[in-house]
């Protein structure tokens, strides 16, 4: 428990996830992003480890950063609902801690994604129209009814509303793996992977690559 620094009523704001600042980098700095199923654990153990203990200190409650839709160097950074309302894991957790509820989950959740079979920590480079392999790896119990959506994003970097959709990029499905062809001009992109089941919740992760042609070395 962390003891407070003062003694009257008070509200804490804006806790939550890992922001881009204290993320790792690609070579080019791009700030990698946790999954939802990442997040959604840090959530639940920072409240307990550090909102829960201030409960019985003067303390009015805390508020979660950001409750909603936001577009801030990812789509999906800061959200915790996707663009038609859906709900990530983190909701579900939010839900349990302030119900004083112990229920289990039961929408989909993921481990990372890999391109080619290398992570996001492997500064992935990619030629322009080139065939690439993505796959997802999952928790072995969340094999289930579940459905897979693929889309590919040019990178925003740090800017704040603004994420352009790549056009014209073709998914094929093979099993848990996707296969993709890179798109044509030069520059960093994110590959996004959204997963959902029977429930009203979803997962969501992402993989920043660099399309570099080859004439310019790799």
């Amino acid at each position: 428990p962390i003891a407070p620094i003062w003694s009257g009523p008070h509200v804490i704001t804006e806790w939550g996830v890992n922001g881009p600042w204290e993320a790792q980098l690609t070579g080019w700095d791009a700030p990698i992003e946790e999954t939802s199923t990442k997040k959604a654990e840090q959530i639940k153990q920072r409240y307990h480890d550090y909102i829960e203990p201030l409960k019985s200190n003067n303390s009015l409650g805390s508020f979660v950063f950001y409750w909603g839709k936001k577009d801030e160097v990812t789509p999906t950074w800061y959200s915790l609902f996707g663009a038609n309302g859906e709900k990530t894991q983190a909701v579900f957790e939010l839900t349990n801690i302030w119900s004083n509820n112990k229920l289990d989950f039961d929408g989909p959740e993921l481990d990372y994604i890999l391109l080619n079979g290398k992570g996001a920590l492997e500064s992935i480079i990619l030629l322009p129209q080139t065939e690439v392999e993505a796959e997802v790896i999952l928790p072995e119990s969340k094999f289930q009814n579940l459905e897979y959506h693929w889309e590919i994003r040019h990178e925003s970097w740090y800017k704040s509303h603004e994420s352009i959709l790549a056009e014209d990029v073709h998914f094929q499905k093979k099993g848990n793996k996707m296969i993709f062809t890179t798109p044509e001009n030069e520059g960093p992109y994110r590959l996004f992977f959204y997963l959902t089941n029977e429930s009203a919740y979803f997962a969501t992760a992402n993989i920043p690559f660099y399309v570099l042609k080859q004439n310019n070395g790799e």
